[in-house]
């Protein structure tokens, strides 16, 4: 059982040092695509102790390895380490693969980017990895909290990577492409109602269309939404690509409600006449 708390923090600790070379060694990170491999091969070892730390576990026992940390006159305040058991070693296993798989796609998708570019881009992945890791081995909530906050940084930096381009810069939005289909998309949202509005205003869209539209959308943001953003990948669209189907349909069993309605967005919604009209639509009949 000690083994599965070592190989543990071998996972956690390998994409840490990933980083701290590439902040410090300078040369290094601006070397590009060595400092990619760097941070690929240590990518791979976390991989490869995360599933060794899992093979380890055993059923009903958990494994800590802490450090004390802040102490007070009374002890200490709060610990760091990781705490391994069966759920938090599968959940290292899923991070790690999922880091590493992007770690090896980035390298040809950002192929073209300058040497400089390139290393700082596997700086911010590495760091992310060892923030996502910490997360979920996390053995109490204050660095549950520390590491969640790196990744919100991490999620901020990568968005922005492009600072240089000002267009990507200013819509902070992101897409995982796979083929021409889209896997996957995000950004940072939008978490203030009167800017909603705004946009909403900009889009020609008034308030009471909007409230009828989105109004599950608009109340979820005037009870106090924090900002906030992140990425959502559709399984639907990876088990198309998987089994080589041409269409969604064929890998969705249920998709929707018996009666196609998305009961939460309120869809199917009325569709105002004059947009029938722009696009030459004549409903004859009403549906039940």
């Amino acid at each position: 059982m000690a083994a599965t708390g070592d190989y543990a923090l071998w996972a956690w600790l390998a994409p840490g040092v990933s980083f701290l070379l590439l902040s410090l060694v300078v040369p290094l990170r601006r070397s590009g695509r060595p400092a990619a491999w760097l941070s690929i091969v240590l990518s791979a070892g976390a991989l490869a102790g995360a599933v060794l730390a899992w093979r380890a576990t055993v059923p009903d026992m958990a494994r800590r390895i802490l450090w004390e940390w802040i102490p007070v006159e009374d002890g200490v305040l709060t610990s760091v380490g990781v705490l391994a058991d069966a759920d938090s070693t599968l959940m290292l296993i899923l991070v790690a693969l999922v880091s590493f798989l992007v770690q090896v796609y980035s390298l040809g998708y950002l192929a073209d980017e300058p040497p400089p570019s390139l290393g700082r881009y596997y700086a911010y992945q590495s760091l992310f990895a060892f923030s996502m890791m910490g997360l979920v081995l996390a053995p109490n909530f204050v660095q549950l909290f520390i590491c969640w906050e790196l990744v919100g940084l991490c999620s901020y930096l990568l968005i922005g990577y492009w600072y240089q381009r000002p267009e990507a810069a200013r819509a902070q939005a992101y897409d995982c492409v796979f083929n021409g289909n889209e896997l996957g998309g995000g950004s940072i949202r939008i978490s203030d109602p009167r800017l909603q509005a705004k946009i909403f205003a900009l889009l020609g869209i008034d308030e009471e269309t909007a409230n009828a539209r989105f109004g599950f959308l608009l109340e979820g943001l005037r009870a106090g939404a924090p900002p906030h953003g992140g990425i959502a990948f559709g399984f639907d669209r990876i088990s198309m690509q998987l089994a080589n189907a041409g269409s969604l349909r064929d890998v969705i069993a249920f998709p929707k409600t018996t009666a196609a309605r998305a009961l939460f967005e309120g869809a199917p919604a009325p569709v105002p006449s004059n947009e029938l009209t722009d696009l030459h639509i004549t409903v004859n009949g009403s549906a039940s």
